[in-house]
């Protein structure tokens, strides 16, 4: 039986929620799905995108949202005046680096799944209403604001050396009516095909409230023939 568990941990001093479907701490080096979300970073609108990956591969499989978008016992261990270096891009790379330090067996191969940093919320169905009214507080959406902020100013430009260095590794699933990142960007990576995979979807750039189970069946397309030999 598949274990779920939603745990709170602190990764670069910030309390944190993780879902994790498997147990991808200790598993004996066998491979694991990192899912890393968008912004706003509520892990729990991904519970159906996790279980889905999981049960498609067999893998465990680690949520993690972003620092400072969870409710807190300790709000003023995440206020964001005084602390902004800990909520912005690179304050949220450290966080995700701590997690895989000192949180993900360190034998394993990683497979990352990554929704944009720039999703928004709209048109739920209604067995969301309960996940969303969790996260309407004020000290959670100013560091989601801060982060959009903080995207905008520095994400202008695709990182070509970035992306050439894993192109093989890597793969794009795209919609034309995402609405949040043109379609022309999507053919700035196409310079890097056949080696890139991509896959034009019709879905919302928020796919988790109404396609979960569909993106993560083109997502374990993709990464099951990554998994290691022996699996």
């Amino acid at each position: 039986m598949t274990i779920l568990t939603i745990t709170n941990k602190t990764h670069n001093n910030i309390q944190t929620s993780l879902i994790t479907f498997g147990n991808p701490h200790s598993c004996d080096g066998k491979d694991i799905i990192i899912c890393i979300t968008g912004n706003p970073g509520f892990v729990e609108f991904y519970l159906e995108f996790g279980q889905e990956l999981h049960t498609k591969t067999g893998l465990p499989v680690c949520v993690i949202g972003h620092a400072g978008h969870d409710n807190v016992s300790d709000i003023q261990s995440s206020k964001l005046q005084g602390q902004e270096h800990l909520f912005n891009l690179k304050g949220q790379l450290k966080h995700k680096l701590d997690l895989l330090d000192n949180n993900i067996d360190n034998k394993s191969k990683l497979h990352f799944v990554g929704h944009s940093i720039g999703s928004w919320l709209c048109s739920l169905p209604s067995h969301y209403d309960k996940r969303v009214l969790k996260y309407l507080n004020p000290h959670i959406f100013e560091k989601v604001l801060f982060l959009a902020y903080d995207e905008m100013d520095n994400i202008t430009t695709l990182n070509k050396d970035g992306v050439d260095k894993v192109k093989h590794l890597t793969n794009i699933i795209y919609s034309v009516d995402d609405g949040w990142a043109p379609l022309n960007f999507m053919k700035d990576l196409m310079i890097f095909q056949p080696y890139l995979q991509m896959m034009e979807v019709n879905t919302d750039h928020a796919f988790v409230f109404k396609s979960s189970e569909f993106i993560a069946f083109i997502a374990s397309d993709f990464i099951k023939p990554k998994i290691s030999a022996g699996m």
